[in-house]
């Protein structure tokens, strides 16, 4: 019979002393903690089998320990279908201020949401350790709702971020001396295993394991392998890598089977499940689903979930097996890895065949997968993915293969970092050789090289769109990238005048986005096609092309990604002309906070961004916004755009604003900078950190915040944060 998680003893031995007490203090939060093979997950599972409400259990493996993947889980894991776990599954971010002021908001709703009382399980908690994190599974905790319990299983003490809730008296803690096995539990599980030992030989046992569950185990599968009575050496450490459990694991478990079965257990110990296909392929061998069916059969280390799923091996077992592999076939354990991230990349888990690269050591390969998927991460609102791919790589590890460096340039266009976009840009340059740009139409790399230029668009219009050009002929009929290429042309083309050759571009560029599944391309297509409709005179067109596109941004809940800030600038607009004033102006708030990200890329949507804002500031009667935005716009109109589209939009928006009387300062009228520090009011961070995060002085922020209270009309950051999350110009907490 299968043994569960962290304990290999009999999970039909009941722990009805420890099971009395759980939940008895009324406390909603119970922490489980002991060492690895303590019996931690047996008492969580006797305690929920027994127990009428709905139970679910989240087993965290170090992948977890990041904020978008810990989030995905627990709304996966809850069954939650509310907007709210909707959106935070798709754009959980990790990046601040969002992070503070969102995302934790939303994820203290989940529990409280639900319709019943549930009891969640949190298992191997001490694997996450990263701040944001923790952050996450506080707030889940600190809202429990009553009727509802959070069981966390630990390896390590009560984490330190439950102290506040501990001091409030609602943790109940359950101690590794609580979980060890008394001398009836053991001698239980030692007659369930077909041993009969003495009163005094079962309390000595019990003394020298210190009631150690895996440790009981282990020692009475020694003596029914071994016929002792009494064994010279009772397991008291859990360490997958531990001396006596790697010997026991070689001649206890591993002696037991021929040499085809031994090698096929060390060399798929590298795998977290035991797919019959993917064992196949990592040991290539065609009869790999007989030899696992064989083990499942008789090693009962090898864990058979109860929904049918893959098997595994126990994670002390696996240790042993890996450690025994590093010491006989160290020179295998890269080709393992490899034949992994082969099966699980045509599996079509990307994220699983990466990791397996990058333990294989194989860079290159880890940088190919990326570069293959790439715009699943900068085109269908999963902003943080991308992170997760890069951030245990070192820049020396990224910086020596060329599509590392190409993944990390677009991590850097996606987070709108500066200096990393350009140092990333130019590493990638010196990759593709000095003639790069000769050969973007020809060469992939330079293809991708080509559109990221494009998107930086610093180079002037003229570049711009001969970089989108040679990088839509460079690319791969199935990248992506095409999308973003040929919409970058259409958008050069068309400031340059050229409209009907542009429009062509832009409505392939909608196209390749259907057929590629880049949703914001999409919408990026629709959203200027509607734009251009409308300066030309053609609004009801324009209303039309934007209402496709705002659709596609819903549909994908898009609308908090920085990259829609040229979509959510269009449905200001739209809104405007409507008339719908309170909607267009929370969605110009929106827009304006979402242009402050993107200032460092693509400055001619730095200037017609504001100058289409304006015009939407002006219908809502709004001038001191208006000329706050075009006197922006002005100033960031570049030589290169001067005799272009965006200088007649600039024109036209002048000559409006003169028919407007302006009045006094307006909540819209905010600076660029005002709305940077705007951005980070909602969270915890204190005005010195706001600075670090900004490179501004504390005396800078302070002063943009005094500031900010004035044109708001409050007096207190409290207030600033409501009034400025109804003009939508901070990201409000998510509502079911």
């Amino acid at each position: 019979m299968p043994i569960p998680p962290e304990t290999a003893s009999d999970v039909s031995v009941p722990r009805r002393r420890l099971l009395a007490g759980l939940g008895a203090s009324g406390c909603r939060i119970i922490v489980i903690g002991g060492p690895a093979g303590s019996g931690k997950s047996t008492v969580a599972a006797q305690w929920v089998e027994h127990d009428a409400r709905h139970h679910v259990t989240i087993r965290l493996t170090p992948r977890h320990d990041d904020p978008a993947r810990l989030v995905s889980a627990i709304v996966q894991a809850l069954g939650s279908t509310s907007r709210s776990a909707q959106v935070l599954t798709s754009t959980a971010t990790a990046s601040e201020p969002a992070f503070s002021s969102t995302i934790l908001p939303a994820v203290a709703r989940l529990l409280p949401a639900r319709r019943h009382p549930v009891i969640l399980v949190l298992d191997d908690v001490h694997l996450i350790s990263k701040p944001k994190c923790e952050a996450i599974l506080e707030s889940l905790a600190a809202a429990v709702p009553p009727g509802s319990h959070l069981v966390l299983l630990t390896r390590e003490r009560t984490p330190d971020w439950l102290a506040r809730l501990r001091a409030q008296g609602v943790v109940q803690e359950v101690a590794p001396h609580d979980l060890a096995f008394d001398v009836d539990e053991a001698d239980a599980l030692f007659r369930r295993m077909g041993i009969t030992l003495t009163a005094g030989e079962i309390e000595q046992i019990v003394a020298d394991s210190e009631g150690w569950a895996v440790g009981l185990y282990l020692t009475a599968l020694s003596l029914k392998n071994d016929r002792r009575s009494v064994p010279r050496e009772p397991v008291t450490r859990a360490r997958g890598s531990d001396r006596y459990l790697v010997d026991y694991v070689r001649t206890q478990v591993l002696d037991e089977f021929d040499d085809t079965q031994r090698r096929f257990l060390v060399e798929t110990s590298i795998l977290d499940e035991l797919d019959p296909s993917l064992c196949a392929a990592v040991t290539e061998r065609p009869d790999a689903p007989t030899i696992l069916a064989e083990l499942l059969s008789r090693l009962q280390l090898v864990l058979q979930p109860d929904d049918a799923g893959p098997a595994r091996y126990h994670h002390l077992l696996s240790q042993a097996l890996q450690s025994e592999l590093r010491q006989t076939e160290p020179d295998a354990v890269s080709g393992l890895h490899v034949r992994a991230a082969t099966w699980y990349q045509q599996a079509g888990d990307l994220d699983t065949a990466i990791a397996h690269a990058k333990a294989a050591g194989d860079l290159s390969l880890a940088g190919s997968l990326m570069w293959s998927r790439l715009t699943d991460c900068v085109a269908s609102g999963r902003p943080d993915r991308l992170q997760s791919w890069l951030e245990d790589l070192t820049r020396e590890q990224i910086g020596r293969d060329p599509w590392l460096s190409m993944a990390a340039a677009w991590l850097a266009l996606q987070t709108a970092d500066a200096d990393a976009i350009y140092r990333w840009a130019l590493h990638c340059e010196a990759f593709a050789g000095p003639g790069w740009r000769d050969h973007a139409a020809d060469d992939e790399y330079a293809a991708g090289l080509a559109v990221m230029r494009a998107l930086i668009g610093d180079e002037g219009l003229g570049v711009m769109a001969q970089m989108s050009e040679a990088a839509y002929q460079g690319l791969k009929p199935d990248n992506g990238f095409r999308a973003a290429a040929a919409f970058l042309w259409g958008v050069a083309l068309t400031l340059q005048g050229e409209m009907a050759a542009g429009s062509e571009k832009l409505d392939i560029a909608e196209r390749l986005g259907r057929s590629l599944d880049a949703p914001l391309l999409i919408a990026d297509s629709l959203s200027w096609r509607g734009i251009l409709a409308i300066t030309q005179g053609s609004a009801e067109d324009g209303i039309r092309l934007i209402g496709q596109a705002s659709g596609v941004i819903r549909e994908h809940q898009l609308e908090r990604l920085a990259t829609s800030a040229h979509c959510i600038t269009a449905q200001a607009l739209v809104l405007a002309m409507r008339g719908d004033k309170g909607a267009a102006r929370t969605t110009l708030g929106s827009a304006r906070r979402l242009m402050t990200i993107t200032e460092s890329i693509a400055p001619w949507f730095a200037v017609c961004g504001r100058l289409v804002q304006a015009r939407a500031a002006i219908l809502l009667g709004d001038g001191a916004l208006a000329r706050t935005l075009i006197n922006e716009a002005r100033a960031r109109l570049t030589p290169d755009l001067e005799d272009t589209l965006a200088a007649t939009m600039l024109a036209e928006g002048e000559a409006a604003l003169s028919r407007v009387t302006v009045e006094g300062i307006s909540a819209g009228s905010l600076t660029t900078a005002e709305l940077r520090v705007l951005q980070f009011l909602p969270s915890h961070l204190t005005f010195p950190k706001i600075g670090e995060h900004l490179f501004l002085s504390t005396n800078t922020v302070k002063t943009h915040a005094l500031s900010i209270y004035r044109k708001l009309g409050v007096s207190s950051r409290a207030e600033a944060v409501d009034r400025a999350r109804a003009l939508g110009l901070v990201e409000s907490p998510l509502i079911d």
